[in-house]
């Protein structure tokens, strides 16, 4: 549409990044087709402007409230639907068809296998809850890779997804699945066996949708319940942690670089094992954070 050519020509960029969604809600009538395609688009393989609209006006309808609780609800109806199922379908294409599961493990590898050495001198962390599970395939790989652990737990928002991985891991004994929120799963009386005074998370690429004042909440929530909590993330980042203390946008996409390491000392966690792999060697700022956190209260 040419309102939109002229639009992206005319405005000073400057102008432009601060003010999409300003422009999004004037335009909102020529972009509700393009904001339900950007729906179900996550990837964002269209960098038209027309889309960079629908994408700015889509950030701040589900992840820019500033009450937690309502915030919560619209990312769980946002990652609930179309838009995270196709997310993690386009995720399981792309690991499935790459030979050996080389880019699967490429920023995973490191993680597991601390992981692995400490679980190994640890007691009472024989259940690995996964936020953010997907399609299954990272919590299947636990399952088989960390021996001394006795059950695996998927966690996702999509109803759909999890439905499909308690059909594709049915045969894998050692694994369950919930569709909701990690403190809604570990409260579930469904897995009230499973239920310790520890606790055992791991997350990729799922903290860098969190804003930092729900990182935080979720670590408190994890604190209230459970007198030891080992914490493993993996997660990519934009920022250098030696710098940058405030957590900020990253990407065209709606996550975040958090400061991790920060986040989890003013939690009162034990910071046990870290490694930062850079992504882009023409951007040094660029790069995967892996950690391993331990809150115990004594």
């Amino acid at each position: 549409m040419q309102i939109f050519r002229k639009l992206k020509d005319k405005i000073p960029k400057v102008w432009k990044e601060k003010s999409l969604y300003t422009i999004s809600v004037v335009l909102y009538p020529f972009l509700k087709k393009e904001i339900e395609n950007a729906k179900n688009d996550l990837f964002m393989t269209n960098e038209s402007f027309k889309r960079r609209l629908a994408r700015e006006w889509i950030r701040n309808k589900y992840y820019s409230s500033e009450d937690s609780d309502k915030r919560e609800i619209n990312i769980n109806k946002f990652w609930s639907g179309k838009a995270g199922y196709n997310w993690h379908k386009n995720k399981t294409l792309k690991y499935k068809n790459n030979p050996n599961n080389i880019t699967f493990l490429k920023w995973r590898k490191k993680a597991c296998k601390a992981l692995k050495e400490i679980l190994e001198n640890k007691k009472n962390y024989d259940v690995i809850y996964e936020i953010g599970s997907g399609n299954g395939l990272f919590i299947d790989y636990l399952s088989q890779y960390i021996e001394s652990c006795s059950h695996f737990v998927g966690v996702d928002l999509s109803e759909e997804m999890i439905k499909e991985c308690k059909v594709s891991y049915s045969e894998n004994k050692n694994i369950s699945f919930f569709s909701g929120e990690i403190m809604d799963c570990l409260n579930s009386s469904e897995f009230q066996e499973l239920q310790k005074e520890s606790v055992n998370i791991i997350t990729y690429g799922t903290l860098e949708y969190f804003q930092f004042l729900d990182i935080k909440i979720l670590l408190s929530e994890l604190k209230r319940k459970y007198k030891k909590i080992l914490f493993t993330l993996i997660e990519p980042i934009n920022i250098d942690l030696n710098k940058q203390k405030i957590s900020e946008r990253r990407g065209s996409n709606f996550a975040f670089s958090h400061n991790y390491p920060i986040i989890f000392n003013e939690a009162e966690f034990n910071i046990l094992w870290q490694n930062l792999e850079n992504v882009d060697k023409n951007d040094p700022k660029y790069n995967f954070i892996s950690m391993i956190a331990e809150f115990e209260n004594v």
